[in-house]
């Protein structure tokens, strides 16, 4: 089996979203350096160094700063408020210490607006509820949504974006695979598309010449729904389905599981 998994699409779909609906996105400079993007937010809770966070990012202190900042940047991308993100927050903590109050809540989702000046994205999406909009066409497909309140709207531009961008992905992977007799993706299997991982099946004796056929092709689909802030995949090899499977070479370079 071979996994491609892109890396963080719905931070990079919102960056490109938030770029055209506003002419900016720090989201997405922060994408393009290439930051960790929960390392910045969490040195920011810390008080510290991007560079400080980044290389203490498995010890304690840090990595619980990095998990409730993986936590703010995906939850309030959608207009989380503050209850709901305290919520989120208590329900996956594994530990008392890890939980959080209200006034933490508060000051952490001020902190994340203030981190990546955020706040033209919800106001645009606030003007268009104003001005009685509920339905829109998505960015770059076309596909019509409706019938949606304030946190549809935060989230549909990026999420819908990202739906759209791993569907075009996929039916790449799909024309190649079942159509194109000189491609290495030929005569294999697509067997799972999970949000925005697609497993593909190989044989054995071309799977490394295939996993970086499938990876490209999905890329290239993807980064024309995300032009300006480009996400990257890598593929891993495994004899079944791992979710935490990373790429792992052989002597000569080869991907093998």
């Amino acid at each position: 089996f071979c996994s491609v998994d892109f890396n963080s699409a719905e931070l990079h779909a919102f960056a490109q979203a938030e770029f055209m609906l506003t002419g900016k996105s720090l989201i997405g400079e922060a994408l393009n350096e290439p930051r960790d993007l929960h390392c910045h937010l969490a040195a920011a809770i810390l008080g510290c160094s991007y560079e400080e966070a980044f290389a203490n990012k498995a010890n304690e202190k840090y990595a619980r700063a990095r998990k409730i900042a993986k936590t703010a940047n995906f939850g309030f991308l959608g207009g989380c408020g503050a209850q709901r993100f305290m919520d989120m927050t208590n329900k996956n903590a594994k530990k008392p210490a890890d939980k959080i109050d209200l006034a933490t809540a508060e000051r952490l989702r001020a902190l994340w607006y203030d981190t990546w000046q955020t706040k033209p994205y919800f106001a645009y999406v606030s003007d268009l509820l104003r001005d009685g909009a509920t339905t829109i066409e998505q960015l770059f497909s076309g596909r019509v949504r409706g019938k949606m309140g304030f946190t549809d709207l935060a989230n549909t531009f990026f999420s819908g974006l990202t739906a759209d961008a791993v569907k075009a992905a996929l039916w790449d992977l799909t024309y190649e695979t079942y159509t194109d007799a000189s491609s290495p993706l030929f005569g294999s299997n697509i067997l799972l598309t999970i949000h925005d991982e697609v497993i593909q099946e190989f044989p054995i004796e071309r799977a490394h010449e295939g996993a970086q056929r499938q990876a490209a092709v999905m890329v290239a689909a993807y980064n024309r729904y995300t032009p300006e802030f480009p996400v990257r995949a890598e593929p891993a090899l495994m004899k079944a389905w791992l979710k935490q499977a990373e790429p792992v070479f052989d002597s000569s370079g080869r991907l093998r599981p």
